[in-house]
């Protein structure tokens, strides 16, 4: 999704499971953000979380590009922009996963950060980044000792989680500029033909000019009456 960064700063946004308020903070600020969603259904792909950790729900990521640059270096890495909202926070909606108690997990690059408790399946958070709800039966067991955790693990070696997030956020790109791409092309293909329509429709209903022919060719020729000089109207009479 493509965006003005000011109406995204002064309006926020509503997409799909993210509920984004207004005020946000963008570093860098450019004119215009590309927003990419991802929903991954294959909790598989994160199986590198420490032992107990279990991922319940889809895995959604919300990460924001410079359009611009994204648009100049297609081919290339473009870095995320960092997005945050300062006292409020996004809400991210998942779907009802049944019975069962659930922690909101956010992933980053070293970490898992795992808050206890969300709200009829809700997640409150204060910046972009990707999320899921995970369990843990052996926090369960114990009870919460604390309101947020941060679970490091072996991640911090693992390159797997890194690049599965890095890779996936890249795809999103290329798949938003390939169809902005092709909705640019089919604009341009609508206008070429309404205005060949319109041509055709000019020929069709103007006036039909007679024609004769000039070697191999047909060209137009004038009629035979035409409005008399009056030499010839005083010798004629």
């Amino acid at each position: 999704m493509r965006l003005r960064s000011g109406s995204f700063r002064r309006y926020g946004a509503l997409i799909n499971e993210f509920s984004i308020p207004n005020g946000s903070i963008l570093r860098p600020d450019p004119k215009r953000i590309l927003i990419v969603y991802t929903h991954i259904t294959n909790p598989n792909l994160f199986g590198d979380l420490p032992q107990g950790y279990v991922v319940v729900s889809p895995v959604l990521s919300m990460l924001a590009y410079d359009y611009d640059a994204a648009a100049v270096g297609r081919n290339q890495s473009v870095e995320a922009l960092s997005v945050s909202f300062g006292s409020d926070s996004m809400t991210i909606q998942f779907a009802e996963q049944g019975p069962g108690s659930f922690m909101c997990a956010s992933f980053d690059m070293n970490s898992v950060n795992v808050t206890y408790n969300p709200f009829q399946g809700a997640c409150q958070v204060s910046e972009f980044g990707t999320f899921a709800l995970v369990s843990n039966s052996s926090l369960l067991e114990r009870g919460p000792a604390s309101a947020t955790t941060t679970v490091s693990g072996n991640l911090p070696s693992s390159p797997s989680h890194r690049w599965k997030i890095v890779v996936g956020s890249v795809v999103g790109v290329v798949a938003t500029l390939a169809l902005v791409g092709l909705f640019a092309c089919g604009f341009t293909s609508y206008r070429r033909k309404t205005k060949f329509a319109r041509m055709q429709y000019y020929a069709d209903h103007g006036e039909t000019l007679q024609t004769t022919t000039v070697g191999n060719s047909r060209v137009p020729a004038a009629g035979s009456t035409r409005t008399l000089s009056s030499i010839v109207k005083e010798y004629s009479g």
